[in-house]
């Protein structure tokens, strides 16, 4: 779950028309805590209208349409409606551009420099070709009609047929190598997990990457359609063993996992990585207590902000009407904008309508309604197939005690006795190893993927599939 309880930046911009030859790349690059996010602009010309699309490397998005440009003299001014942001510069010349990225009342500078493209940094840990084994573009289509695309990893070829695992993303939009701050963990795992004799399949997920469909109104339920599909496809496969298949979710990865391993019983074994166990509210409600006691907030602060989510959640837990669930949430968020002292001065930003009506629809979206909504424990109790569940103890998002309780429970409920737990000493949500845990590090931290849990992880699935 890579998504936490604030508003994650993701800068889309539209270049403009003017004398100047806009055509060609621009990049820049926005400082996110302690960190850097590249922003990278490919610009074309047609009939005197100016079409951009946006590639963010740290993220693994590329080609992103942007909406909407004005210009005025040398000021340019970009509207990014569905993320409430906007983006105004100053052209100084035929290559540079000085500007001010906003979202939510927020500032950020960002200074686009034309045929200076902002270079991906390889992790230290991320695999360079040539590889001992086969890598094949790959492709399925999901019971919505949506081509999705992905890579499917073979051990080098001989008379055998492979086991093999389908790697399942986090929340919020990821590709195949679940891309995170110029890390690409699936592709690090991937790799492990290849060179161990394990066929590896990874796919970007619906709407992102070179996968068709709509990722901004899919819920859990509909990834956990898609991988009911990317097990088909990889079943029919000839290089693949069909009775060893199992599935590793990351996060919200592995709720997925356990939705599909529920309901069908030909899944050889499971990996949660990093999974909840509990409802998602609880889940929310745990993870921000945890970064604002970290991040050194006071604790009359902590309280007045868990209670003001308190509300939100009981809101989505007893509204199904999404236009009055709407309406209840602006209420409430405009009622509460008084009560928020973290930060002193308070922002101007937080009492508009357009922050207000922003966050209303975010909350109301169907990913997140879904997710506020919805408690594991049935799924994990229906699961008989062998289970290992990997946690790291500096988690900070998805906290072990609370969680890893709850799905031990739930295991016992169902009488799976073939259930392992982990818990991994000062790993992080995404296996690093790490200092506080907090989501700010994650960039920072040159290790991808925790050779340890690696180590585990290959250790585990090798029992279940070379008997």
């Amino acid at each position: 779950m890579k998504k936490i309880s604030a508003v994650v930046v993701f800068f889309l911009c539209s270049l403009f028309s003017n004398a100047q030859n806009m055509t060609g790349s621009w990049s820049g690059s926005l400082e996110l805590q302690n960190s850097q996010l590249p922003l990278i602009f490919h610009i074309q010309k047609k009939d005197s209208i100016y079409k951009t699309i946006m590639d963010s490397p740290a993220q693994g998005a590329t080609g992103i349409i942007v909406d909407s440009t004005s210009v005025q003299d040398s000021l340019i001014t970009y509207v990014i409606k569905n993320i409430g942001a906007t983006y105004k510069g100053q052209l100084k010349n035929d290559t540079l551009i000085v500007g001010t990225f906003t979202q939510a009342g927020l500032q950020f500078p960002l200074d686009l420099k034309k045929g200076e493209i902002a270079k991906e940094v390889r992790k230290p840990q991320e695999p360079v070709p040539p590889f001992p084994y086969q890598n094949e573009e790959v492709s399925f289509t999901n019971k919505n009609g949506d081509t999705l695309y992905g890579t499917l990893a073979i051990p080098s070829k001989n008379d055998n047929m492979f086991p093999a695992v389908l790697l399942i993303t986090g929340s919020g939009p990821q590709n195949r190598n679940a891309e995170l701050f110029g890390h690409k963990p699936f592709l690090v795992i991937s790799d492990y997990l290849v060179r161990q004799g394990i066929a590896v399949l990874r796919f970007d997920e619906r709407g992102v990457g070179a996968s068709q469909g709509n990722f901004g109104k899919a819920t859990t339920q509909d990834f956990a359609d898609d991988l009911v599909s990317a097990f088909a496809y990889l079943s029919e496969r000839n290089e693949i063993n069909a009775t060893q298949i199992g599935l590793v979710g990351h996060s919200e990865g592995g709720l997925v996992a356990s939705m599909m391993a529920s309901k069908n019983n030909t899944i050889h074994f499971v990996v949660l990585l990093a999974t909840p166990g509990i409802r998602g509210d609880r889940v929310l409600a745990s993870q921000t207590q945890k970064i604002l006691e970290k991040s050194n907030i006071a604790k009359a602060n902590i309280d007045t902000i868990l209670g003001i989510n308190r509300t939100t959640y009981d809101l989505i837990l007893k509204n199904e009407d999404p236009e009055l669930l709407k309406d209840k949430l602006r209420q409430h968020l405009t009622g509460s904008i008084s009560q928020l002292n973290v930060l002193n001065p308070k922002p101007e930003h937080l009492s508009t309508p357009q922050y207000i009506q922003m966050m209303v629809e975010q909350l109301a979206s169907p990913w997140f309604t879904f997710f506020v909504k919805f408690d594991p424990k049935l799924c994990l109790q229906a699961i008989k197939c062998p289970v290992l569940v990997l946690q790291g103890e500096n988690d900070t998002q998805v906290l072990p005690d609370n969680n890893l309780h709850a799905i031990e429970t739930a295991f016992k409920k169902g009488n799976n006795k073939r259930v392992e737990i982990v818990r991994l000493q000062r790993l992080n949500h995404l296996f690093q190893q790490s200092q506080t845990g907090l989501p700010n590090e994650y960039g920072m931290i040159q290790e991808t993927f925790s050779p340890k849990a690696l180590q585990v992880l290959g250790e585990w699935i090798r029992k279940q599939t070379y008997k």
